[in-house]
Formats: C-alpha cells, sequence, structure tokens
C-alpha cells in the first residue's frame, strides 16, 4: 500500500477534483456515506446509540458535520461540538447549516469540557484537525483532546488524530488518542512510525472516490508491507534440491569483547535456511562456535570474495571491533562486485571514517543512534524523522537503510521507503539485532532480491519474538533463543500462503 504524505494528500485531492470533475463537496459527501455506513454497524454491534462528534474550525471539522447529519438521520442521538469563536472554512459553514436544518445540537466547547465521564456509553469521534496540521494544539483545541482522552466514549479519528503530524508520526504536544483511526484515500506515513502507532490505534481506509491510477506521480515513495505482502516471499527448495543449490554465507562476527555476536549470527543464519556457513575469524570463535559442527572457519586473510560464486552473500560487522581490518574486506567485497551483503555495528565505523559510497544493492542495519552518530546527530533526532534520516543516510553512504527500532523502515535501491510494522518492545534487548543479521544473512543466500530477504527477515524475527514470549511477559525475551523459533515462524508462513 502506498503513503502519502499531507502535500501528496492535497495534490491527490486536486487531482481528483481536476479530472473527474469532483467537487470538494462531492468527495466530502461520499466519503461521509462510507463512514457513517461503518459507524452505524459498529455502534449497533457494541449496541451504542449516541455519538460525540468534535468539530474543528476547517474542512476536516466540515467531514466532521457532514457525518453527523448522516447518522442523524439513522436515528442516532448526536451531538456536535465546535469552538464559538475564530473564523471557519466556506464547508464548514455548508455542513453545519445542513446538520442544523435537521435540528442537530452544535455545543461549544466549554460544554464538553464540563462533559461527566459517567454519561452514557457513546462514540467519540476526532474531527478537529486533519493531514495538514503542525506544531502543537492550542486553546482551546488543547484542552478539548485533553478531556477527550480522559474518557468521554470510544474515540474514533477522522482522517487523522489530531495533534500527530502524518509526515514524521510525531506528536509535539497533546494529540487524541484513537482506538479507531478512519482514514481517508490511504494512509500515511506517520502512522506506523514514532508516535503514530500509539495514536491511530486500528487503521480502516476510506477509498470511496478516490482513485488509485489517479495518485500524485511525486518523488516521493512511501509504502507499507504488511503481513499479506510478505508470506510469498518464502523461499522454497524443491525436492531435488542439496546444499549446492543455494548460494553460501560468509560471516564476519564476534570479537574477544564481542563474542557473543558470533554465536547469534550463526545460529539465527542456519535456522533461516543457510547451508553453507564460512566464519572468518580466529581461535576465540572456533571455540565459542564449536558446538556448530556445520560452520567452516577461514582465517582473516583467507577472505577472497572474488573467488565466491554471484549467490554467495556475506554478513559483515556484527561484534567487530578491527576497522581496519574491516576496510579491507569491504574494500575487496567492493572490486569483486559481491551484490548481496549486510553491514551492521562494527562496519558502520568503516562508513564513518570515508569510506566511499557502497553499492545500491548492500544493505546497512543501524539502530537510532548508530543511524545518529552516522549522520552526526542525536537518536532522538533520528527518532523524530525517521523517514528523513534514512533517505539522508542513502544519500550519503549509498545501499540500502533499514532502520532498526520500533516497526522499522527500509530504504529500498529502488529507491522507496517501505514501513514495516512488525516487531515491539520485546526485541529491545542486547543480541536481537544480531539474530536479525543472521537470519537476513541466511535468507539472503537463497532470494535474488536483497530487499525482500530484508523485509521477510523481520516479519520472522518479530514472529519469532512472539513465538518465544507466548503465555509469558513479553519481558523475558532471550536474544539467544529466537533462532529456536524461526523454523516455527516460516513454517506457519508458510502455511498460511498455501491457504
Amino acid at each position: 500500500m502506498r503513503l502519502l504524505t499531507a502535500k501528496e494528500c492535497n495534490e491527490w485531492d486536486q487531482i481528483l477534483q481536476e479530472k473527474l470533475h469532483l467537487s470538494g463537496e462531492l468527495l466530502m459527501e461520499s466519503v461521509a456515506g462510507q463512514m457513517a455506513v461503518l459507524l452505524k454497524n459498529f455502534a449497533l454491534k457494541k449496541k451504542i446509540h449516541s455519538f460525540r462528534i468534535l468539530c474543528g474550525p476547517g474542512n476536516n471539522g466540515a467531514d466532521g458535520l457532514a457525518l453527523a447529519r448522516l447518522l442523524l438521520s439513522m436515528d442516532f442521538k448526536v451531538e456536535c461540538f465546535a469552538s464559538e469563536q475564530g473564523k471557519t472554512s466556506k464547508l464548514f459553514e455548508e455542513q453545519k447549516n445542513r446538520f442544523q436544518s435537521l435540528n442537530g445540537k452544535i455545543h461549544g466547547f466549554e460544554s464538553f469540557k464540563k462533559f461527566p465521564l459517567q454519561e452514557a456509553p457513546a462514540i467519540l469521534v476526532d474531527a478537529l484537525f486533519g493531514v495538514g496540521f503542525r506544531g502543537e494544539l492550542e486553546s482551546p483545541f488543547k484542552e478539548v483532546v485533553q478531556r477527550a482522552n480522559q474518557g468521554a466514549g470510544i474515540p474514533v479519528a477522522l482522517d487523522v488524530p489530531s495533534g500527530l503530524n502524518v509526515d514524521s508520526g510525531v506528536a509535539s504536544g497533546e494529540v487524541f488518542r484513537a482506538q479507531y483511526t478512519l482514514t481517508v484515500g490511504t494512509s500515511k506515513p506517520g502512522f506506523y512510525t514514532a508516535d503514530g502507532p500509539t495514536c491511530c490505534g486500528k487503521i480502516k481506509v476510506i477509498s470511496s472516490s478516490f482513485h488509485k491510477d489517479l495518485m500524485p506521480k511525486s518523488s516521493s515513495k512511501f509504502f507499507l508491507k504488511q503481513k499479506e505482502d510478505v508470506k510469498n516471499l518464502l523461499p522454497e527448495k524443491g525436492p531435488r534440491s542439496h546444499k549446492g543449490s543455494i548460494g553460501k554465507l560468509h560471516l564476519v562476527v564476534g570479537s574477544k569483547k564481542y563474542l557473543g555476536a558470533a554465536k547469534l549470527v550463526v545460529d539465527a543464519a542456519l535456522s533461516a535456511g543457510a547451508s553453507y556457513l564460512y566464519v572468518y575469524g580466529d581461535s576465540l570463535q572456533v571455540e565459542l562456535l564449536k558446538d556448530a559442527p556445520e560452520i567452516i572457519f577461514r582465517s582473516s586473510v583467507d577472505f577472497d570474495p572474488s573467488k565466491w560464486d554471484q549467490r554467495d552473500a556475506a554478513v559483515i560487522g556484527p561484534g567487530v571491533s578491527d576497522v581496519k581490518a574491516l576496510e579491507q574486506m569491504l574494500q575487496k567485497l567492493k572490486q569483486s562486485g559481491t551484490q548481496k551483503v549486510l553491514l551492521d555495528a562494527g562496519a558502520f565505523q568503516v562508513l564513518k571514517s570515508g569510506f566511499s559510497k557502497v553499492p545500491d544493492s548492500w544493505i546497512l542495519t543501524p539502530h537510532p543512534g548508530e543511524l545518529g552518530d552516522l549522520l552526526e546527530t542525536s537518536a532522538k533526532h533520528v527518532e523524530q524523522n525517521r523517514f528523513q534520516s534514512v533517505l539522508k543516510a542513502q544519500g550519503q553512504f549509498g545501499g540500502q537503510i533499514l532502520l532498526k527500532g520500533f516497526l522499522p523502515l527500509l530504504a529500498t535501491s529502488s529507491l522507496e521507503v517501505w514501513s514495516l510494522p512488525f516487531g515491539d518492545q520485546r526485541l529491545g534487548k542486547a543480541g536481537s539485532g544480531d539474530a536479525l543479521a543472521g537470519l537476513v544473512g541466511g535468507l539472503m543466500v537463497q532470494m535474488d532480491s536483497v530487499s525482500d530477504a530484508m523485509a521477510l527477515g523481520v516479519y520472522l524475527h518479530a514472529r519469532s519474538a512472539e513465538l518465544q514470549t507466548e503465555g509469558v511477559h513479553p519481558s523475558s525475551l532471550q536474544s539467544s533463543k529466537i533462532s529456536n523459533f524461526i523454523g516455527c515462524a516460516m513454517k506457519e508462513l508458510e502455511s498460511k500462503s498455501q491457504v
């Protein structure tokens, strides 16, 4: 699903009006009609007969009034609340007159702020501000949202939770916290990053009259990759396949300081389906990995990608601190034309020291702190500008960028940014990134597309964590045991893709 920024949403609205000769008013009525049917069915299922609708002064407030009129005609009790001061849009005034012509009641915000919490159950609709909102909510809207968040009904946002920046996902101040968001046309980037996921709740796209083939052809290409998109990516091995049917995985992982990284990467790679594993290192790695007889050990001086098959892949950097040795290996990888390379942790120090841009197919997997270090900014700044940060890093260092953390983002070689809404706080453990690196490495040797391998790997990583912690507290996750559940996650995904 393509995600549109605020600017693109406005462009799409204009294109629809010009190409299809649809006025903004007709589009508004079409959307309100679909929302009214959805909310009617939801209310009847919940045995709720009342709606409270908070209306802003612009066209989002007009959407709320149009919805209110339709719900009123369906015999629901509907109360609207709006500011009694300030300028309102033309569509707001038109929808207000229509609603009041049916004896609809519009109260001031002061009435809502005094609303008793123990009132009969109702659905509370936020129609204060839309995609164009920036900054922080000001009075009286700030106080209205504060009151709404105290529990004045089941919270539903129209298009966007008021107070949320739909491009960055950042809520700079007070924000409406919805259980459900009915968004118009398509989803927005900010719904899936930063504060967005905790503000939007469940998201339903209202696509009435919004034809996808008329979306603006702009330079930004943000996409949401859901479980349905990755389930068919799982690589298949035919009945006559053997260990030489796929590529070999070459690992430069672990060091005296971070010995555990090598073990985490290796276990995950094997569980993901890698057949041949070469680990380049010294006696420390040999001792640590002695319980993994599948591994072929090589000295670092034997690292020669010019002899590799084009299907081979490399994972470079987890737990490695020898920057000089890493730089030499990366130079060899570039010179050999190796396409499937994942860089993590220690490898970033090479890039930071002035290493030239990496090939388009290579993939970097920093967490926010590491990306902030690469971009010479703070992790907080990265978190508040996740989409912009991955694009900036891609322009500066080349390759593809996976920004780890809560709901990862992937800037691909096709200049798209994929939102990957998989995983949660349980993966916030040391070593979980090493397991991800190994998992993706194990997939890369079986797949042609590095981007697809990463998207599938992020899903399997998240699902393996869920399976490990089923029936126990999420905080009990152990990174060293993620690999034990990768096969279960793959089997589950395989079964669902065959349905």
